[in-house]
């Protein structure tokens, strides 16, 4: 029977709902733009629970692979920057044919995921997990 959908008419409402349930134990997760909800609930903030999901798995992956944030040298990392750019700036004149300039900020990740896709999934994953959705009645709608 979870997730129940908890909504009011004012940002208010809801952040003081939100914050009952969490100071309660209650799994609840405050869904809308964090500028318009209170800092205290950036603990169940939704998008602040993706971004805080997204670094925790980027700092996993990096541990697996031995090459935590600080581990590699600066002077290897500018290394490894200069050789990627001087590989792409000898394909100037090739990209102007079919497909050119298609990425647009898509870019796939070690799975073939997009950005977009590896937030949705992340995001769907945070919901079905809550207990509670909190949300504006105005927003719930969409």
């Amino acid at each position: 029977l979870f997730p129940i959908l908890a909504t009011s008419d004012s940002n208010a409402a809801v952040d003081n709902i939100a914050e009952g349930l969490h100071r309660a134990g209650i799994k609840v997760v405050r869904v809308g733009r964090a500028e318009k909800s209170q800092d205290r609930l950036e603990a169940v903030n939704l998008d602040s629970l993706v971004a805080a999901q997204r670094k925790h798995a980027k700092e996993e992956a990096n541990a697996k692979l031995g090459e935590g944030t600080d581990a590699e040298p600066d002077s290897k990392r500018r290394k490894t920057d200069e050789t990627n750019h001087e590989d792409n700036g000898e394909n100037h004149g090739e990209a102007e044919g079919k497909g050119a300039g298609k990425s647009k900020g898509k870019s796939k990740g070690k799975k073939g995921k997009s950005e977009e896709q590896e937030i949705r999934e992340i995001r769907n994953g945070i919901l079905e997990d809550a207990e509670v959705i909190c949300i504006t009645t105005m927003s719930s709608g969409e």
